[in-house]
């Protein structure tokens, strides 16, 4: 009997341990700086709070979301497609794009960032966290002569409503000339508030469903004998733009989308 107790408590602590690898494995990569961990009670209203729908492109049903209509950026982007280093979500879906557009260019999540981008955001301000829309623009356009343009979302001044990011969508599903990079909240979409900053290329928009395909950056990996990490997921354009519309604190600003075009 004295055995099996100590067997017990063993096996507690074991289990105990995997869940917390498990834990800080599947999130650690995208904690921001402490100042993104605050819930911002400007854009904290019921709907982020409310999970989304996702569809893994993986499944059989995420797979008929992608065949049968035009999707010019998906092998092009899926070809270039790299893992996101720690805290590099927006690096990683600058490379992919930039690669994309400008074959042969070899852009890594390293080389990205030269003398000529100092001024706009170092690695080192990379790993804290310190990425906003603009500065991922800015970044793009500069190390790669790439045009950009970016929106934030939201009602207000110099922010851009549903509409306007719809119409987007249905002009780049029709070009192989341009991408989009969407900055949302990951808290977001999982129905936990408005934190966790994060982006991803849009790799497909099915019209008639009406449903974006998220590229997501964070690669696969083994956690003992379980696979983690983000896979590609379908989600719908009002879902994905309500967790656009969220404030970044590093700026102070919603997040929005990212056009990348030759």
């Amino acid at each position: 009997m004295r055995k099996k107790r100590i067997y017990l408590r063993k096996l507690g602590r074991f289990m105990g341990l995997v869940a917390w690898i498990i834990l800080v494995s599947a999130c650690g990569e995208y904690k921001e700086s402490p100042q993104n961990d605050k819930v911002n009670t400007k854009t904290a209203n019921p709907t982020h709070f409310v999970a989304k729908k996702m569809i893994s492109l993986e499944s059989g049903e995420g797979q008929a979301l992608l065949q049968g209509h035009d999707a010019p950026d998906y092998l092009p982007l899926k070809k270039n497609w790299v893992a996101q280093l720690r805290m590099h979500c927006c690096a990683a879906s600058a490379v992919i794009v930039m690669n994309s557009l400008q074959p042969g260019k070899n852009y890594t999540q390293n080389n990205l960032f030269v003398p000529e981008t100092a001024h706009i955001i170092t690695q080192d301000e990379v790993f804290r966290g310190k990425f906003t829309l603009e500065k991922l623009a800015d970044i793009i356009h500069t190390r790669s002569g790439l045009k950009t343009e970016y929106y934030h979302a939201g009602l207000g001044r110099s922010e851009y409503d549903y509409s306007k990011f719809l119409e987007h969508l249905k002009k780049n599903r029709k070009s192989p000339n341009d991408h989009i990079i969407i900055n949302y909240s990951l808290a977001s979409i999982r129905g936990k508030g408005t934190r966790r900053g994060h982006c991803s290329p849009v790799a497909a928009y099915n019209e008639e469903k009406d449903m974006v395909l998220m590229l997501e950056v964070k690669g696969k990996f083994k956690v003992l004998w379980l696979e983690l990490g983000g896979k590609p997921f379908w989600i719908s354009s009002k879902d994905i733009y309500t967790a656009m519309n969220t404030i970044d604190p590093v700026c102070d600003r919603h997040r929005g989308w990212l056009i990348v075009r030759k």
